[in-house]
C-alpha cells in the first residue's frame, strides 16, 4: 500500500475509534452544547428564547453560529441527542485531512504519519470528539482557514462563520490576515477582510447587549477593576500552560508519587515548548516559503493563548484548538519513536480507565428517567446542568439561584417557585472571581444545603452510582414573608432607617423566628450600639438556629473581642472559617475571617 494512501485508513480506524467511544459520552456532558441545541430548537419555532426556562426570556447568552449550523441535525434527529456526537466526530476526522494536508508543507511522509496518529489518537482528542460540540468545529475552521491560504471571497464567510461559532475567532482572522499579507502583499487585504470584520461588527454587538442583559459585563467589569486581576490572570496562564502541555501532550508523569511527578513534568513541559520554539525556528529558517504561514500559525497560537489567560475560565477543552498547530510546529523534532512512547503513555501508564464506565460528571440519564416518570410536567429544578436536564426531561430548570447564603438559597427557590433540587457531579471549570478565590461552585454548596437541611428539603430519590440525589422543596409561605420582612429591613439599616429596620426585623421574627439572619443582623445593631450583652445574646440565638452560620460565627468573635476576651474571639474567629470552607455559606466572607484570626496572633 502506498504511503500516501495509509493516512486515508488511519482517519477511518480514528473514525471507528470514535464510534466506539460514543456510548461513554452523551451530548449534554458540557451544558453549554445542551444550550445550543436548545437554541437551534428555538430557532426552528421562529424565535431566540431560552426554552429551558418556564418564562421563555430572550437568549442572549449563545451566539447563532452553532445554532444555525445545527437546525436540520436538531429537527432530524430529536430526540435522539446522542447522534450530535457524529457532529463532532466529523469535524475532527475533517480537521485531521486538513492537518494531512498542511504537514505536508514541510514534513516527510513517515513524519506526517506519526504526526496525525499523535493527533487522532490521543484520549484527549479522542475524549472531546464524542463529548463536546465547539471545540472539535473550531479546531476544524481554524485548520480549513490556514489550509487555504489564498485571499479568496469565501475565505471572509467561512471566518464569519468562525467568528460566530466562538468569539475568540478574531485571532484567528489575525492570524491569517498576518499570513496572507506576508505572502501576497497589502493587495491581499479584499473583499474577504471586510466581509469578516463585517460579520465581526455584528458579533461585537450581540455580545455587548448580552454582556448588559446577562451581567456578565459588569461582572468582567468588576474583576478587571479589582486588585486580584493580575495574579488570577497569572494563575490562569500556569494553569493553561499545565493542562496544554501536561493533560494534552505529557500525562503520564503526573502519576509519579509526589515531587517526582511534578519535576517530571515541568521537565516535560520546558522540552515540549523548547521543542515548539526550536522547530518553528528551524522550519522558519530553512523553508522560506513557508515563513508566512509559520509566523500566521504564531500570531493564532500565541493570541489564542492569550486571550484564554484573560478569560475568567481555564478548562483544558478549550485548549483543543492548538493542539494540531502545536504539533505542526514542532514537528522536526518528532519523530516514529516518540509517537509511540506518547500513545503507550497515554492509554497504558495514565489512561487505563479510558474504557471502562461513563467519565465523571456524565450524563445521569437514569436520573433523568426516573424525573420523566415521576414528576410532575410542571415541575421547576434547581440543577448545575440546567439545559441538559430540560433537554432530556421537558422539565423547566436553572442552574444557579445567585445565594450567597443557605438561607437566601431558600428564599429565592420559594420565590422563583421551584419545585425540585438535582444535586449531581458538575464538570465546571475554575472561575476567576473579583474575591480572588478560585472558585466554589455553587452547586457543591447547593448540595450541602439541601442535604442537610430536612425541614426545608426532602429527599425522594437517589442513585448512586450516579452520584446524584433529588430533593423535594418543602413549600413555606411564613418563611418566604419572612425573608422579605429581612431583606426590607436589611436595606432600611443601609439607608440609615434604624427604627424602621428594627421592625421590619420584628415582623421578620413575628413570621418565622428560625431566621438566623434576623438574629445575627439584630446583634449586629447591638454590636455598634455597644451592647456587648445584647449581641452576643442575639447571635447565640443564630447560632442555636443554625449552629454554623458563618456570619453569626464571625460576629460572635467580633463581641468578644471588644470585650476583651481575646482566647474566646480567636476560637470563634476559626470556627467562621471552617464553617466557610465547609458549608459554602458566605463564601465571601472567608478572607475576613481570615484577616480576623491573623490579627489575633
Amino acid at each position: 500500500m502506498s504511503i500516501q494512501n495509509v493516512w486515508k485508513w488511519l482517519l477511518a480506524a480514528a473514525g471507528l475509534f470514535y464510534v466506539f467511544l460514543l456510548p461513554r459520552f452523551h451530548v449534554g456532558y458540557y451544558s453549554d452544547d445542551a444550550e445550543y441545541i436548545l437554541a437551534a430548537e428555538s430557532l426552528t419555532q421562529g424565535h431566540n428564547v431560552i426554552l429551558s426556562l418556564p418564562e421563555h426570556p430572550p437568549q442572549y447568552k449563545r451566539s447563532l453560529g452553532l445554532p444555525l449550523l445545527l437546525i436540520p441535525f436538531v429537527t432530524v434527529w430529536a430526540p435522539h441527542w446522542n447522534a450530535l456526537g457524529l457532529i463532532s466526530i466529523g469535524a475532527i476526522l475533517l480537521s485531521g485531512y486538513f492537518f494531512w494536508e498542511i504537514s505536508g508543507l514541510w514534513c516527510p511522509p513517515w513524519r506526517r504519519l506519526g504526526l496525525l496518529t499523535l493527533y487522532l489518537f490521543n484520549p484527549v482528542t479522542a475524549s472531546y470528539a464524542v463529548s463536546v460540540l465547539t471545540e472539535p468545529l473550531f479546531t476544524l475552521l481554524a485548520l480549513w482557514v490556514f489550509f487555504i491560504r489564498r485571499p479568496v471571497w469565501w475565505l471572509g464567510l467561512l471566518l464569519g462563520w468562525a467568528l460566530l461559532v466562538r468569539p475568540e475567532a478574531l485571532v484567528l482572522l489575525i492570524g491569517i490576515t498576518v499570513t496572507l499579507v506576508v505572502l501576497h502583499g497589502r493587495k491581499a487585504i479584499g473583499s474577504w477582510f471586510f466581509t469578516a470584520l463585517g460579520i465581526w461588527g455584528c458579533q461585537v454587538g450581540w455580545i455587548f447587549a448580552a454582556g448588559q442583559q446577562t451581567g456578565y459585563a459588569a461582572a468582567w467589569r468588576e474583576l478587571v477593576m479589582s486588585n486580584s486581576f493580575a495574579p488570577l490572570v497569572l494563575s490562569n496562564i500556569l494553569t493553561l500552560t499545565k493542562e496544554l502541555f501536561v493533560h494534552l501532550l505529557w500525562q503520564w508523569p503526573w502519576n509519579l508519587a509526589g515531587m517526582a511527578g511534578k519535576w517530571a513534568a515541568a521537565v516535560l513541559t520546558v522540552l515540549a515548548i523548547l521543542a515548539i520554539i526550536a522547530g518553528a525556528h528551524r522550519t522558519f529558517r530553512t523553508r522560506k516559503n513557508l515563513q508566512g504561514l509559520l509566523t500566521g500559525m504564531c500570531v493564532f497560537v500565541g493570541l489564542y493563548f492569550v486571550a484564554h489567560a484573560l478569560w475568567p475560565a481555564a478548562d483544558v477543552r478549550f485548549m483543543l484548538p492548538l493542539l494540531p498547530f502545536l504539533l505542526l510546529l514542532a514537528a522536526p523534532y518528532i519523530n516514529r519513536i516518540e509517537v509511540a512512547l506518547i500513545l503507550i503513555s497515554f492509554y497504558f501508564v495514565n489512561d487505563s480507565a479510558f474504557f471502562n464506565g461513563p467519565p465523571p460528571g456524565a450524563v445521569p440519564l437514569q436520573t433523568y428517567d426516573w424525573i420523566q416518570h415521576y414528576t410532575p410536567v410542571s415541575s421547576f429544578f434547581l440543577a448545575p446542568k440546567a439545559p441538559t436536564l430540560y433537554l432530556y426531561t421537558g422539565r423547566h430548570a436553572m442552574a444557579v439561584a445567585g445565594a450567597p447564603t443557605r438561607e437566601e438559597f431558600r428564599y429565592r427557590l420559594l420565590r422563583r417557585t421551584i419545585s425540585h433540587v438535582l444535586t449531581q457531579p458538575a464538570n465546571v471549570y475554575e472561575v476567576l472571581t473579583p474575591s480572588g478565590s478560585r472558585h466554589v461552585h455553587e452547586s457543591l454548596a447547593a448540595e450541602y444545603w439541601t442535604r442537610t437541611w430536612p425541614d426545608a428539603f426532602h429527599l425522594i430519590y437517589t442513585n448512586t452510582p450516579e452520584v446524584t440525589s433529588i430533593y423535594e422543596v418543602t413549600p413555606d409561605y411564613r418563611y418566604l414573608k419572612a425573608y422579605e420582612f429581612y431583606l426590607r429591613g436589611r436595606e432600611e439599616l443601609e439607608q440609615g432607617n434604624t427604627k424602621a429596620g428594627l421592625v421590619f426585623f420584628r415582623q421578620a421574627l413575628h413570621k418565622d423566628d428560625r431566621l438566623a439572619s434576623v438574629w445575627n443582623a439584630l446583634g449586629v445593631h447591638a454590636l455598634f450600639s455597644k451592647d456587648l450583652p445584647g449581641a452576643r445574646s442575639n447571635f447565640a440565638h443564630a447560632l442555636r438556629v443554625m449552629p454554623d452560620f458563618p456570619p453569626a460565627l464571625l460576629n460572635m468573635g467580633r463581641a468578644y473581642r471588644q470585650s476583651g476576651d481575646m482566647k474566646k474571639a480567636a476560637d470563634y474567629f476559626a470556627k467562621a472559617a471552617k464553617a466557610i470552607q465547609t458549608t459554602g455559606d458566605s463564601e465571601s466572607l472567608l478572607s475576613v475571617a481570615q484577616a480576623e484570626m491573623d490579627s489575633m496572633l
